[in-house]
């Protein structure tokens, strides 16, 4: 069960970070060709039309700023988050430390990890209960990338339909 859970949540983590990696790809190339296109569009204007194709000035901001937005949230999606609760020798001898987790084993020495380790691996108690905390967590940890990168998508196709709305109308009034 615990390995099957783990591995669950692993291929869920990893799809999420592919999922991320798109839109931080779509993103990127969406502001960088916005950018270009309004640094572009001043130095293009005809005599007395300071810019040429004013139906798309509000589209490109708006797809700009709302691509921005987007890539902003899924790189939080994808940025590990690390534990900063601190222990003490006493925390490890009353078995409160989840020892299965880096962000917590990496603080102390190797000699006591492993004293640490072989420890839980002869109290079944505590070794499940560091099994059920490192499943938990890691559960907690895939909502939030999940949460966020929801909020990604959300932002990045309301921001996309807006621009394409807005560029609509402004097209259809200038015309």
């Amino acid at each position: 069960m615990f390995r099957l859970t783990a591995s669950n949540q692993m291929r869920l983590s990893a799809m999420a970070d592919k999922k991320a990696n798109i839109l931080i790809s779509i993103n990127s190339i969406l502001i960088s060709v916005s950018a270009a296109t309004m640094s572009i569009q001043p130095f293009s204007s005809v005599p007395g039309k300071p810019f040429p194709q004013k139906e798309l000035f509000v589209p490109i901001i708006i797809l700009f700023f709302f691509s921005l937005l987007s890539l902003v949230f899924a790189i939080l999606s994808c940025r590990p988050k690390l534990n900063s609760e601190k222990f003490t020798e006493e925390d490890l001898n009353k078995h409160q430390v989840n020892l299965l987790f880096f962000g917590n084993f990496h603080r102390i020495t190797l000699s006591r990890y492993d004293k640490a380790v072989k420890e839980m691996i002869n109290d079944y108690d505590y070794l499940y209960t560091n099994m059920i905390k490192d499943q938990y967590f890691l559960g907690i940890s895939l909502f939030r990338k999940y949460k966020l990168l929801r909020i990604a998508y959300d932002i990045f196709m309301y921001g996309f339909i807006l621009a394409a709305t807005v560029f609509l109308i402004m097209h259809l009034i200038a015309n």
